[in-house]
C-alpha cells in the first residue's frame, strides 16, 4: 500500500477546525473519504449507487419549521446523477433548516423506471446539527428504487 501525502495546510485546518474558519477537510482514505465540514456548515452528499440515472430531488428549507418551509424552500441543484456518481455540497448551516429527498426519479434514457418515496424530513436541531454530514444514498432499481438517509454515517431513514 502506497502512503498518501496530506498537505500540511489540510492537517493544520483539521487540527484547528474548532478554532479557526477554514473550508473543511476531505481526506481520501482506503475504504472511503473522511469529510470534516467547516464550522457553521453542513455537508450534503448525494450518491447514486444504482445501475441507472437518477434525479435525487433534494429539497431544503431555510427555516426549521413547516411554516418557514412554505416560503423559503428550494431544490439543491444536483442535476441528473449517473451510476456511481457522488456529489458533495457544502452549505451554510443557516441555509438548511430542513432537508429531504422528494419523490426521486430513476431513468433508463427518457423513460422513468423507478420512483422513490419521499425521505423523512430531517430538521436542524433535532436530526442534524451544524458540522454534520448528511448523505442521501440511492439504491435499488425499478420497484425497489429508494433512498437511505444517514447523518454522520448513522442511518436515520
Amino acid at each position: 500500500m502506497r502512503a498518501r501525502h496530506i498537505p500540511a495546510a489540510t492537517i493544520a485546518c483539521a487540527s484547528l477546525l474548532g478554532l479557526f474558519a477554514c473550508n473543511g477537510v476531505s481526506l481520501d482514505l482506503p475504504g472511503g473519504d473522511l469529510v470534516i465540514p467547516a464550522p457553521g456548515t453542513v455537508v450534503v452528499e448525494v450518491f447514486d449507487d444504482t445501475d441507472f440515472e437518477i434525479d435525487p430531488r433534494i429539497h431544503f428549507t431555510h427555516g426549521d419549521n413547516w411554516f418557514t418551509g412554505i416560503f423559503t424552500g428550494e431544490d439543491l441543484a444536483t442535476g441528473t446523477l449517473n451510476p456511481g456518481d457522488l456529489s458533495r455540497y457544502t452549505m451554510d448551516c443557516d441555509e438548511v433548516g430542513q432537508i429531504q429527498s422528494q419523490d426521486a426519479g430513476q431513468f433508463d434514457g427518457p423513460d422513468t423506471i423507478g420512483q422513490a418515496d419521499s425521505s423523512r424530513t430531517l430538521q436542524r436541531g433535532a436530526d442534524f446539527e451544524c458540522g454534520d454530514v448528511i448523505q442521501f444514498h440511492f439504491i435499488g432499481s425499478y420497484e425497489s428504487f429508494g433512498v437511505v438517509v444517514s447523518v454522520n454515517g448513522v442511518v436515520v431513514d
